[in-house]
């Protein structure tokens, strides 16, 4: 099935749930192979937070002609909404997981900093530390000047010392 096709699919593509008492009279029923015979359903939508978030869709199935009440549908929509939470919060820590190998090494390289040092020693090693995890052969930490509110080079890696406070 596909947003749009089926009751499931528009329930999806509308972002409402649909209650149907016999589904054999429902124009938008499509008989599936993989579902057992069943005559009502009630479909809600797994909608996460964005507008464009659209998971899939719950449902329950009954034999029984109008077996579903509206006390059932809100129960349902209910679940749903939980349910699309909780995959979007799967999905976000999935994200989170593909990306673990660079928080790895950006928290390991944090640990590693002494933040006992002056500013300057302090900012020499986090724009070391951005080179390493990044990978890039250069990079620079520029501070705000309280007084002239200018940006001002702190520290650099991977450029020539002498190069690296002619930066602009």
């Amino acid at each position: 099935m596909s947003i749009g096709v089926g009751i499931a699919g528009h329930a999806l593509e509308m972002a409402e749930p649909i209650l149907v008492a016999d589904v054999t009279k429902h124009p938008w029923f499509v008989k599936s192979a993989q579902v057992s015979e069943f005559t009502s359903l009630l479909v809600a939508p797994l909608i996460g937070s964005g507008k464009d978030e659209k998971f899939g869709t719950l449902s329950v199935h009954s034999k029984e002609k109008a077996a579903f009440s509206r006390d059932d549908e809100i129960t349902l929509v209910s679940l749903a909404q939980q349910g699309a939470l909780a995959i979007q919060n799967a999905r976000s820590s999935a994200e989170w997981r593909a990306h673990g190998g660079v928080m790895k090494r950006i928290i390991d390289e944090v640990r590693l900093w002494d933040v006992s040092l002056a500013e300057s020693k302090l900012c020499k090693q986090i724009a070391q530390s951005a080179v390493k995890v990044l990978g890039f052969r250069a990079a620079r930490i520029r501070l705000r000047d309280l007084i002239t509110d200018d940006l001002v080079t702190a520290a650099t890696a991977g450029i020539p010392e002498e190069d690296a406070y002619v930066l602009t």
